[in-house]
């Protein structure tokens, strides 16, 4: 069976969020619940990359898909949860996967990592297992990081997923030409999103490369996007001097787009 929303997820894992807006309106109309329910919570999510405090464009008034949205939201801005939301009851509601990832990125926000992982171990698709890698590497757990790494290997070793995992777990392990191969295959399918190009800047940097350093500090900022390592990019870059006013000005002024 096709898998309709293959590139749209794709791209939402990327942070390739203005080519998921793209996608999103290129989609059939008569998609399975299932996909017609991913496909929703995929753009009210990037809705949220884009504009962390923006106002949620509702998909119905009762809205599942809205109500996990809302909930992401409030663990981004730091705010407490809306007291309307049951998250008993949400939990027993998600049905499908996406919802329950969704679910589960929430209790990570919060540093409930107990609760999201056991959301997760009720899951089978790839990006609840991207996830599961995640926590088990905020964990100092990379043996089990691998273990999720093989599951998505298995499913598809060519998916997103597979690549992304890959590369995490390299940079744990500071092995960046493998994290760089990675993340280069996925930029040539894809194109270099802000959240790759971040990923590429970590690689470089442990291999001690200031001009390819350099090089992708410039194109965050003319992407919009945030170099996460603040104070490894400066401290490479210099203090002060032209690169370190410039890599300061791109802190100060680019927002965090994922």
């Amino acid at each position: 069976m096709a898998d309709n929303l293959y590139q749209l997820r794709a791209l939402y894992v990327l942070g390739h969020y203005q080519l998921v807006l793209d996608e999103y309106a290129r989609l059939p109309r008569n998609l399975s619940p299932p996909e017609s329910s991913e496909c929703q919570l995929i753009k009210l999510l990037t809705s949220l990359a884009l504009n962390p405090s923006a106002n949620l464009p509702s998909t119905s008034s009762s809205s599942l898909e809205s109500q996990y949205a809302s909930l992401i939201q409030s663990a981004v801005l730091g705010n407490e949860t809306d007291a309307s939301i049951d998250l008993q009851q949400l939990e027993q509601s998600a049905t499908y996967d996406h919802l329950k990832v969704a679910l589960a990125t929430y209790f990570s926000i919060k540093h409930d990592m107990t609760s999201s992982l056991r959301i997760l171990s009720t899951c089978s698709s790839l990006p609840s297992h991207l996830l599961t890698l995640q926590l088990y590497l905020s964990y100092d757990r990379p043996d089990l990081s691998l273990k999720s790494l093989k599951i998505i290997t298995q499913t598809d070793e060519d998916s997103v997923e597979s690549l992304l995992g890959s590369s995490l777990l390299s940079l744990y392990n500071n092995v960046p030409d493998e994290a760089i191969y990675s993340l280069s295959t996925l930029s040539d399918q894809y194109g270099r999103s802000p959240k790759l190009l971040n990923l590429l800047l970590s690689s470089y940097y442990i291999k001690n490369d200031l001009p390819r350093c350099r090089e992708i500090v410039e194109e965050i900022e003319e992407e919009g996007g945030t170099c996460q390592n603040k104070d490894a990019v400066k401290a490479r870059l210099g203090g002060g001097g032209e690169w370190g006013d410039k890599v300061e000005g791109a802190f100060e002024r680019c927002k965090n787009k994922f």
